[in-house]
């Protein structure tokens, strides 16, 4: 099949991962595609979450299908709409995924529904016609690139949505984990004052406690120790 062809498919059970864009129609279409992303990922999952479910229908969907990803070790990164904290069956949603290692956040507002899988498939919604259940899959690396990155801005600016511990059971502060993500991130001082509105010296010392408390001597050494405690 052409790597440039975008085609349509209303009843996927496979698809060829060589076509680089494909719409996907009908809710079990759409169903089984999920599913067959979520047993596939191995490193991490990362979505904005624009929709609500009072039902909590579609939040036992989800459950059914990431449950053996939470077991393979995979990471789930995922953030939501600020008014999903206000929403019962998402605080329900949120504490079973914070159970299950995965990390939630709120925005204010967010751009459209997406979900990448390992920074290689895109999912985003698509309009079909008829009101029908429908998404485009993109897998051209420069497009899942730049989403991934786009994901990326918006998860440092973003506001931690239940329990942030580190792997000894201690909560981990939304400045600290902030710090580190934009370290992370290759950020300078100056750069990381402006984003977080502080002066270079509480910057410095706050670094300097963090690099104490991971017993690392240099930033990238702290970065590594940050990733293995789960903070970034």
């Amino acid at each position: 099949m052409d790597r440039a062809k975008c085609v349509r498919n209303s009843q996927v059970k496979e698809w060829d991962s060589n076509v680089i864009t494909e719409i996907i129609e009908g809710a079990n279409a759409v169903d089984d595609v999920l599913k067959s992303l979520c047993s596939g990922a191995k490193l991490e999952v990362c979505s904005f979450i624009t929709g609500y479910d009072e039902s909590g229908e579609r939040f036992r969907q989800a459950r059914t299908r990431n449950t053996d990803l939470f077991a393979r070790g995979v990471r789930s990164r995922s953030i939501y709409l600020a008014e999903a904290r206000n929403q019962e069956a998402t605080s329900k949603h949120v504490k079973w995924m914070n159970e299950q290692g995965a990390e939630v956040r709120t925005l204010p507002d967010l751009p459209m529904q997406m979900t990448i899988y390992d920074a290689k498939v895109a999912i985003l919604p698509f309009r079909a016609k008829h009101g029908k259940h429908a998404l485009v899959i993109h897998r051209e690396p420069s497009v899942v690139y730049l989403l991934q990155s786009f994901f990326n801005l918006n998860w440092t600016a973003a506001s931690p949505l239940g329990a942030t511990f580190d792997q000894d059971g201690s909560p981990i502060s939304t400045g600290d984990r902030t710090l580190l993500e934009l370290l992370s991130l290759g950020r300078i001082d100056k750069e990381i004052c402006a984003d977080m509105g502080l002066s270079p010296r509480t910057i410095a010392s706050r670094i300097s406690t963090l690099m104490t408390k991971l017993n690392a001597k240099t930033r990238f050494a702290a970065g590594v120790q940050a990733a293995k405690h789960n903070w970034v």
